[in-house]
């Protein structure tokens, strides 16, 4: 085995135990975040909650991490390889640029129709408030969307730590969300679901 495929194959695994920490410190926050959550009670209020905060993970399962991922990721690594990191940092741009304009969009687009739907057909209280919810989270759709292709470009030059992080902030701005929330307002009405 010559020096190159030895460091490789240290650098491979070194990074593999490091994602591999990440994701459980995530997975346990995510356990944590879920148990403070769940303090607000089991009902249509954290059901209507849930369901919304589904929406925005559905774009970035669909944009960030599906297709567009799997399109971009060996261009990426190609043009980096070839013609060196400036050009792929011009195809990362180009990249995110089209897909912040086309998200835009689309949030701007969906926020409308929601309008609509409230104008037009209120419904029950929990429709109202899982619309109003929605509305609420869309724009995180935006985000996530973006970090999730900033994410690929860092795993592809060989950067895994930074985006197996970002669910660790996600589930700590989350837990300290659902105690602010529930200090200030109680369970179980909207102004806490709101805040959270």
């Amino acid at each position: 085995m010559n020096v190159d495929t030895h460091k490789e194959r240290e650098h491979f695994f070194g990074a593999a135990k490091l994602v591999a920490a990440i994701t459980i410190l995530s997975r346990v926050l995510g356990l944590v975040r879920d148990i403070a959550i769940i303090t607000f009670g089991a009902n249509r209020l954290m059901d209507s909650f849930w369901t919304a905060f589904r929406v925005p993970n559905v774009f970035r399962r669909l944009f960030g991490e599906g297709a567009l991922s799997a399109a971009f990721v060996p261009v990426f690594t190609a043009v980096s390889e070839a013609e060196g990191w400036q050009k792929a940092r011009l195809v990362l741009a180009n990249c995110l640029g089209i897909l912040a304009l086309l998200l835009a969009g689309l949030v701007l687009l969906l926020e409308c129709a929601l309008v609509v739907c409230l104008w037009l057909w209120p419904g029950d209280w929990d429709r109202v408030l899982l619309l109003q919810l929605i509305m609420l989270l869309l724009p995180f759709m935006f985000t996530v969307c973006l970090l999730a292709l900033g994410s690929a470009a860092l795993n592809c030059k060989g950067h895994f730590a930074y985006p197996a992080f970002a669910p660790i902030l996600l589930n700590v701005f989350l837990i300290v969300g659902a105690f602010v929330a529930k200090r200030c307002f109680g369970t179980g009405d909207w102004p806490s679901l709101f805040v959270l």
